[in-house]
């Protein structure tokens, strides 16, 4: 429970127990942190003991993908320990802080700010930029292990977000991907009925399987051999206009 007054921010530790048939507090209701001109988007207070836990997610997004790496991505990624991550669009860090937890090397790619208690998880590198910069292609072509995930909830429109990868994955060529590798992106699609939303998905659709072809083929030199598995879900964490495509590469 976070009462603001001013600016000071009071933050209660609530502990609840269950009596009979009804819920009271107990004693640790009784503690309080305070937290003075915190930065909302960084958790970060005037002091550095003032900052908020790094397992505390810093968006909403967190459970988005939270939910696709428990139910599609720990098992078919298993030696994620040997490979990198790269997370597009990625302030202020909810999807940097799941990857951070199973990589050893997470690229994070955003022009706005990372909150620092992501920014300073092991493994991860921020860079502050556009996704096609000169900047995050020098960055990826000098990581040393191989990327086997791309992930993507960045704030463009669904007919916007596959053009922007794909010139970022033409760049960056071939021989920086590991097998089997995914991609998890999430569609933000112009919504004004439920109609022409309909609609706009559907059209996104249809571009799908030719736009993940040609990923594999700009990044594996055999992709004639690659075969290419997706699907488009609603996940809890998405909103009423969000889908997300999750997709899997891998040797026939």
């Amino acid at each position: 429970l976070y009462l603001v007054l001013d600016d000071e921010v009071s933050c209660y530790w609530i502990g609840l127990e269950v009596c009979g048939d009804h819920t009271k507090f107990n004693d640790h209701a009784s503690r309080q942190v305070l937290i003075s001109s915190t930065d909302s988007r960084t958790g970060v207070g005037s002091n550095e003991d003032e900052t908020i836990s790094s397992c505390i997610p810093v968006s909403r997004a967190f459970y988005k993908l939270c939910q696709v790496w428990e139910e599609e991505l720990s098992q078919v990624l298993s030696d994620c320990l040997s490979a990198s991550a790269l997370d597009i669009g990625s302030a202020p860090g909810g999807w940097t802080q799941i990857l951070a937890q199973h990589f050893s090397t997470v690229i994070s790619v955003d022009p706005g700010i990372l909150s620092r208690r992501v920014a300073d998880m092991r493994g991860v590198k921020h860079i502050r930029g556009d996704m096609c910069s000169e900047a995050v292609i020098t960055e990826i072509s000098q990581t040393t292990k191989l990327l086997s995930l791309l992930v993507c909830d960045a704030s463009t429109n669904s007919h916007e977000t596959f053009p922007k990868l794909l010139k970022l994955i033409e760049r960056l060529g071939q021989g920086h991907w590991k097998l089997p590798c995914a991609w998890v992106v999430t569609l933000k699609l112009p919504y004004k009925t439920k109609g022409s939303l309909e609609r706009n998905l559907n059209k996104a659709l249809q571009h799908i399987p030719h736009q993940l072809q040609a990923i594999a083929n700009f990044s594996f030199s055999e992709s004639s051999s690659i075969s290419i598995r997706f699907k488009v879900v609603h996940l809890i964490a998405n909103s009423e206009s969000e889908r997300t495509i999750i997709a899997l590469f891998d040797r026939q």
